[in-house]
């Protein structure tokens, strides 16, 4: 029961028990291939500066492995 989950708000960040208003938000972030994909440290690092320069996260990973 969503009532039995605490919310815990600051002045940044609201996290709560989910609702059936986020089905589709999180329907969304589940059909990205790329999420819940583990990822090295430096992985992590470069997939967003590869989003920031059009590349794909899979040529950041792949560069990441590869030095």
């Amino acid at each position: 029961m969503a009532s039995d989950i605490p919310t815990l708000q600051t002045d940044r960040l609201l996290l709560r028990a989910f609702t059936a208003d986020d089905l589709d938000a999180y329907a969304g972030m589940l059909a990205n291939p790329g999420t819940g994909e583990i990822r090295t440290v430096p992985e992590a690092w470069a997939a967003p500066a590869a989003s920031a320069s059009g590349r794909s996260a899979a040529t950041a990973r792949s560069r990441s492995k590869n030095g």
